[in-house]
């Protein structure tokens, strides 16, 4: 008996009705498989939840960055402006050197009087009321022989000698003072300069455009007076 031969045709559609067959198997498992409906609702709304919080902590983080650049920066401006208070209380401490217009004074013993009297020297007293005159008329800064006078400086005689900041000073005495040269030059010239020069003392005043003084070169030690704490 010979086999029996299926037409060319009916072959094909055999083979298409298989292919349909096993695509709605498949379809059919991944929709039993699938989600419900209503699971999917709440995925999709998860979904939106987590996008917002990160979009929220995506902009907290922004402002926070933003703040710690303006910390940072206050920062460095508070830096700036405490080291500028220190700095400026050092000036005025006379712990810094300072230069300004001003002027300069020579100051010595009477001539011919070193040798045999020490009546009319110059003594500790004269520097002082020297320096006072200076102040009144406005001196911002005063040295005396390379020492700065501050508000701890001491004027006073040890023998015959004068000694400032703890350093004896010689004779000629060079006074140096930073303020308004016109002013100061008047001012002594009409006042104590005058006096010493009834006194025989050889004194010269001279504008200067430019005043160097030295720094204050002490310790400065407070072992009893504290500030006073705000009320």
């Amino acid at each position: 008996m010979k086999p029996v031969k299926l037409p060319y045709t009916l072959m094909v559609v055999s083979l298409i009705l298989g292919f349909l067959l096993t695509v709605q198997i498949r379809v059919s498992r991944e929709m039993v498989n699938a989600p419900p409906l209503e699971r999917s609702f709440e995925l999709t709304a998860r979904l939106k939840n987590l996008t917002a919080e990160i979009d929220g902590l995506m902009q907290e983080k922004t402002s926070l960055t933003q703040k710690i650049n303006l910390l940072e920066k206050g920062g460095k401006v508070a830096e700036e402006a405490l080291l500028a208070e220190i700095d400026k209380n050092r000036f005025w401490a006379g712990a810094t050197e300072a230069h300004g217009p001003g002027v300069k004074i020579i100051l010595n013993n009477p001539p011919g009087f070193g040798t045999k009297s020490e009546l009319f020297n110059v003594r500790d007293e004269d520097l002082f009321n020297l320096l006072n005159e200076l102040k009144a008329a406005g001196a911002e800064g005063i040295a005396v022989n390379g020492q700065r006078v501050t508000a701890l400086t001491e004027i006073r005689m040890a023998g015959s000698k004068i000694v400032i900041n703890t350093k004896v000073v010689y004779p000629p005495y060079e006074i140096l003072a930073v303020g308004n040269p016109d002013q100061l030059k008047t001012s002594l010239e009409n006042g104590i300069v005058a006096t010493f020069r009834e006194w025989q003392m050889e004194v010269t005043v001279t504008k200067e455009n430019n005043v160097i003084l030295p720094a204050y070169d002490q310790a400065i030690e407070f072992n009893y007076v504290k500030p006073q704490e705000a009320k």
